[in-house]
């Protein structure tokens, strides 16, 4: 009787910390996009830091895969339209990640495809749905520079 309830109180205590780890989970999957660590975006001498309230203003989008996969974020072009900058103004727009990586994108592609800055948990990843093999997709993007 004994072994019985000990097995019984462990199991119960397995089920409160996975039930614990499950939800920490969902919150840093989800949690309030104030937290999205300083995304800049650059135009000349003007710097943008997108808000809270920015983001809430453009639309979300969301992406499916080839592959069943799911992104959902924000079209470049949709960002740069928000912010009222010229595209005639534009060639390229690079993109920055945290460790240094970058990527340069020409404006027509942005205008032409949905490039996506897609959220990843409290981050921003390139994603270009349209290319077979994600070799210019970028996690971590800090910086956003249109020339």
């Amino acid at each position: 009787m004994k072994n019985s309830k000990k097995a019984w109180l462990a199991i119960l205590l397995v089920l409160i910390i996975l039930s614990a780890v499950l939800l920490s989970l969902i919150y840093i999957r989800y949690h309030d996009l104030e937290h999205i660590n300083g995304l800049q975006i650059i135009w000349g001498d003007l710097t943008i830091h997108p808000s809270h309230n920015d983001l809430e203003n453009i639309p979300l989008t969301t992406i499916k895969m080839d592959n069943r996969a799911e992104f959902y974020g924000y079209l470049v072009k949709d960002l740069i339209n928000y912010y009222s900058i010229k595209w005639a103004d534009i060639s390229v727009v690079y993109f920055t990640a945290r460790d240094g990586s970058r990527i340069v994108v020409s404006k027509d592609e942005i205008e032409s495809r949905d490039v996506l800055l897609a959220l990843d948990y409290s981050e921003f990843r390139l994603v270009f749905p349209q290319d077979s093999f994600p070799n210019r997709w970028l996690k971590n993007i800090i910086l956003v520079e249109l020339k």
